[in-house]
């Protein structure tokens, strides 16, 4: 999202029994809100603008569903809040393969090829 656009999630949960659920923002940045009836998180009033040095950010946020009966659900997911006017690069990744050499004997029915990845704008999924 961008640091100057409102954003919104709106949680869809069921519950079984019937039990009526309330929503939980268990974990989150102060520039989020949830309704705990209806589940719509939001973006709220509070600033997230970003410093001047600083042209994208990830937040963690873990929301909450409780039947008051059996406990609570959670869901975990990151938002990433971007400065604005400011498009993000996107740097080819670095990928280094380790295979066997071509000299190298196997035995086994496995075999091990290790490799790395680095993304310089810190990419957490590299596909």
């Amino acid at each position: 999202m961008s640091e100057n656009n409102p954003w919104q999630y709106q949680i869809k949960a069921t519950d079984a029994d019937g039990d009526p659920l309330k929503y939980l923002l268990i974990y989150g940045t102060d520039f989020l809100t949830i309704n705990q009836e209806t589940g719509l998180l939001q973006t709220n009033n509070i600033s997230r603008t970003l410093p001047a040095n600083i042209n994208k950010a990830d937040y963690k946020i873990v929301i909450g569903v409780d039947d008051g009966i059996s406990g609570v659900t959670t869901q975990e997911f990151t938002i990433s809040v971007v400065k604005a006017g400011v498009g993000v690069t996107n740097s080819p990744s670095d990928i280094t393969f380790i295979t066997p050499k071509e000299s190298d004997t196997l035995k086994g029915n496995s075999n091990k090829i290790e490799w790395t990845a680095f993304d310089a704008e810190g990419i957490d999924q590299i596909s």
